[in-house]
């Protein structure tokens, strides 16, 4: 007895406290009633927990809310999944009181409304940065769908940041003059124009094109706006010679403050293709495994038989792709890591006697690992999402060329291919040898596309004096004295007037930097923290 006069109140007051919600419906319908034969909150309770959710109701928008960016946008669902039997019974059980919303109301309403709350969003960080960095690029998806993609890249109160500003479909030809009216919109409309400093793109002739006519616009626009004679207010691209090709003279692409640098990672894998376009003693067993691969991803009958000999688990041979020169390297890697014997007796129990691999191919394949090794590794580094690259590309260039000529006395079947990576690592990253003031031996071929690639930019030396994990160590693959590093250290300090400061102005900022980062290593080497 005392149990049933209890719990009403202890419900009452649960009520009052856990459903605030519920419990003031509960209290409106206590008034609107006044009468003696009035519900009971217990049955009150249990009469509305079948009634669906308000439109307004928090619980109804969380679960929506959560219901578009975990799934439908993280997860990459289908919208029309709302509308899917199953899934709507699915969300009943966890919740019987949830409405979906319908495929219509996500589609026309909920993510145009998510779209402009970002984008707003992202417009205020730009408003609060001083400096900032583009990358771009022209994806295409695998129905041949091309999509251009501009982020950008700026530090705020010491942290940095980055945010997408655009994600647009770009269907027609991919010219010059499109890339870069497509890029000047962006900017324009997030209003960083005077704030962007450097555009970092791959070395496609289309997307150098554009960039440099993008600077050279606003440079036209900015000396019409300073002429008193101009009254149109700004420059146009009807000069056809905008769009003739690039030459060595007019690609400097530095204009005022800002620069163009070419992506690093995609520079390398150009280095690593050049080598491999001059690989002939390797062609027989590279393509040996390439057609193992293949096989191995398109028969599901060997598939079966290779899974049941070798083991599924860490044993699968990965495909190819043709935009990823790494991805060549771990399909030959893996053969590495695999019994070679084993795999021939599974190729000759399926009659594939063509592809065994023999011994020499096997002593070929390891070797060939064993050069490119570095040149993934390097890949990898420069793919960070969430940290800062550009301060490795100074030390990686030097280590890849000290590991390249070390390689020249101890290489067996691949001296050609040795050769033209180091020939090719010093064509096409001749401007930060040059301003490390480091002499190398061109190749005999003339390619002056080579000297269309960006990085002449000062900001390659920075770069590391600025990150802990970097600083000065990568002087110890500088091919100079004691003496010659110490000078490049203080000319990149700026310490002293008789060494040209790399940091011009910004000198100062730079120098207290580095001498904050030597402090703190000073102290960590001293007092053992």
């Amino acid at each position: 007895m005392k149990l049933k006069k209890i719990f009403p109140v202890l419900l009452y007051r649960h009520l009052k406290t856990r459903h605030v919600e519920l419990y003031s419906e509960y209290r409106r319908h206590v008034q609107s009633t006044m009468s003696a034969s009035q519900q009971s909150m217990l049955s009150f309770v249990q009469s509305n927990s079948a009634v669906s959710y308000s439109q307004a109701n928090p619980r109804q928008r969380s679960i929506t809310s959560s219901l578009v960016n975990k799934l439908i946008i993280d997860c990459c669902l289908p919208i029309s999944i709302v509308d899917h039997a199953s899934f709507c019974s699915f969300l009943s059980d966890l919740d019987p009181k949830y409405t979906p919303p319908c495929r219509q109301t996500i589609t026309y309403s909920i993510l145009p409304k998510m779209l402009t709350t970002k984008t707003d969003n992202v417009k205020a960080l730009m408003q609060r940065c001083t400096d900032v960095s583009l990358t771009t690029d022209i994806w295409t998806d695998r129905r041949s769908h091309a999509f251009l993609a501009i982020t950008a890249h700026a530090f705020i109160d010491g942290m940095s940041q980055r945010a997408l500003l655009s994600f647009k479909a770009f269907p027609g030809s991919h010219t010059a003059g499109r890339i870069s009216e497509a890029i000047t919109d962006v900017i324009d409309e997030f209003q960083v124009k005077q704030k962007v400093k450097y555009i970092v793109t791959d070395n496609a002739s289309n997307m150098r094109k554009a960039i440099d006519v993008m600077f050279r616009m606003q440079d036209d626009m900015s000396d019409s706006n300073n002429d008193a004679e101009h009254t149109d207010g700004g420059a146009t691209i009807d000069d056809p010679s905008f769009w003739q090709d690039v030459t060595e003279v007019n690609i400097e692409g530095v204009v005022g403050s800002q620069e163009h640098l070419s992506c690093f990672a995609h520079s390398l894998q150009l280095v690593v293709r050049d080598g491999l376009d001059v690989v002939s003693s390797g062609r027989p067993f590279m393509s040996k495994c390439s057609k193992i691969a293949n096989i191995v991803h398109q028969s599901a009958l060997f598939r079966c038989e290779f899974e049941r000999v070798m083991g599924s688990r860490g044993k699968s041979i990965p495909a190819t792709n043709n935009t990823r020169w790494n991805s060549t390297f771990k399909q030959l890697h893996s053969f590495v890591s695999l019994d070679i014997t084993v795999l021939n007796k599974v190729l000759c129990d399926n009659k594939h006697e063509n592809l065994i691999l023999l011994p020499k191919d096997v002593t070929q394949l390891k070797e060939l690992v064993e050069i490119l090794s570095p040149f993934s590794e390097a890949t990898d580094l420069t793919q960070g999402d969430e940290v800062v690259t550009i301060s490795c590309v100074v030390p990686i260039i030097l280590s890849l060329k000290v590991t390249l000529e070390a390689r020249l006395h101890t290489v067996g079947s691949f001296t050609g291919l040795v050769k033209t990576l180091l020939n090719s690592l010093c064509d096409r990253f001749s401007g930060i040898f040059e301003l490390l003031g480091i002499e190398i031996q061109r190749s005999s071929e003339p390619r002056t596309h080579f000297n269309q690639l960006k990085f002449h930019s000062n900001v390659f030396i920075m770069a590391p004096a600025l990150d802990p994990s970097y600083a000065y160590h990568w002087l110890q693959d500088y091919p100079g004295t004691d003496e010659v590093k110490e000078a490049i250290r203080c000319r990149i300090n700026g310490e002293s007037e008789n060494h040209y400061s790399i940091a011009n102005s910004q000198s100062c900022n730079l120098y207290i930097y580095i001498q904050i980062y030597n402090i703190f290593t000073y102290c960590v080497n001293t007092f053992k923290f």
